[in-house]
């Protein structure tokens, strides 16, 4: 008979009081399904305090949206990399280009981008 994989389940839809995260979280998932662990998840440091939340949880990253022009992203970003181990990206549409720009100089990850985000977080290989 015919292989009957996740292709045929019908896509998980994600909700969030912020538009920009819901919106973000089932663009990806449309793109590769399965790859959203969940969006506002609670991230706790090894003494269970709670760090922040991620905004999008995925496989292989973790994106925190943000909606303005990102003031608090680039330490936001930092807890969340050291608390999780994930790579930990920022996204806002209308992030300020001193914002952005003090992220990369500090090492980070951020983009205004979203196609580009989307690429970025592809899942690799099996």
């Amino acid at each position: 008979g015919a292989a009957v994989g996740a292709e045929s389940g019908a896509l998980r839809t994600f909700t969030s009081s912020d538009p920009l995260v819901a919106d973000l979280a089932n663009e990806i998932e449309a793109a590769y399904p399965g790859h959203v662990v969940g969006v506002n998840v609670p991230i706790r440091d090894a003494a269970g305090r709670l760090v922040t939340d991620a905004d999008i949880l995925l496989k292989n990253a973790v994106i925190q949206v943000k909606s303005g022009g990102g003031k608090g992203l680039t330490s936001q970003l930092l807890r969340t990399e050291q608390a999780t181990g994930l790579p930990t990206i920022g996204y806002g549409p209308t992030l300020k280009p001193s914002v952005v720009n003090g992220i990369q100089r500090a090492g980070g990850l951020v983009t205004r981008d979203k196609t580009l985000l989307i690429e970025v977080v592809k899942p690799g290989p099996k």
